[in-house]
């Protein structure tokens, strides 16, 4: 039987591929170029640490916002000052807080990005 190493990446479709780099940069501190190719528009996006990879392309805008059945996709964060300075800038950028919670103990926040997915943050 296979086994899988790591979760690899996530990839999505936004509108416009350069704004929404710049939202997750700020909001999330992804890090990552833009780059040109025969499809269109995409960037690579790492969290700081590396592991984590969200791709963003303009490859079929007609499925910009649309989850296919994923609720949301979650990042975890050190600590709750980050969690409230993640929600302070997503809201500035454009992004909606829209529920805060406490999930087995943990503070938890959700908010939907410039094309309307969901994005959970939680702490370590």
């Amino acid at each position: 039987m296979s086994k899988i190493v790591a979760f690899n990446h996530i990839h999505l479709f936004v509108h416009d591929v350069e704004r929404s780099v710049a939202f997750y940069k700020a909001v999330l501190g992804l890090k990552g170029p833009v780059l040109k190719d025969e499809r269109g528009t995409v960037s690579y996006l790492r969290s700081p640490e590396g592991a984590d990879l969200v791709t963003l392309s303009d490859y079929s805008t007609d499925k910009v916002g649309q989850m296919g059945g994923v609720d949301h996709i979650g990042f975890k964060l050190v600590s709750e000052d980050d969690l409230d300075n993640v929600i302070d800038m997503a809201e500035k950028m454009g992004g909606q807080h829209y529920e805060s919670a406490l999930i087995e103990g943990t503070r938890t926040a959700f908010f939907t990005d410039l094309d309307g997915y969901r994005i959970q943050l939680s702490m370590l």
